[in-house]
């Protein structure tokens, strides 16, 4: 599966980044960015903060999440369903373990990408 999405994503468009953990796409349509991320074996991703609002719909495959809200001394874990929805608020910690083959969209504003890097998992 993790073959299937790659060549899918890279006929409409060459990636923005690549590494040994995940290959990612980035569109941006109306001041929104759209990223598109692909796991190639299971990793963690992200395990930062930042100042904006971010939505997450996890597109295929399994994965997990852990956020912390500021001034929150533990964590919250969740294992994400499929086409669901979540919203990072400014502030908030989060990381996201993906498995292999799975697939994140990521919404968020344009041209803002900035984060600080936390270890919240």
């Amino acid at each position: 599966m993790v073959r299937f999405w790659i060549t899918l994503l890279k006929r409409l468009r060459t990636p923005e980044h690549e590494d040994n953990r995940r290959v990612l796409w980035a569109v941006t349509l109306q001041s929104r960015e759209y990223v598109f991320i692909v796991w190639k074996q299971t990793a963690d991703l992200g395990n930062h903060y930042h100042n904006y609002t971010e939505q997450w719909t996890l597109l295929w495959g399994q994965a997990k999440a852990r956020f912390r809200q500021p001034e929150q001394s533990g964590c919250d874990e969740y294992k994400l369903r499929l086409g669901s929805a979540v919203t990072i608020v400014p502030g908030m910690a989060h990381v996201i373990r993906g498995d292999a083959g799975c697939v994140l969209l990521i919404r968020r504003p344009a041209g803002q990408y900035s984060a600080t890097a936390l270890n919240v998992w």
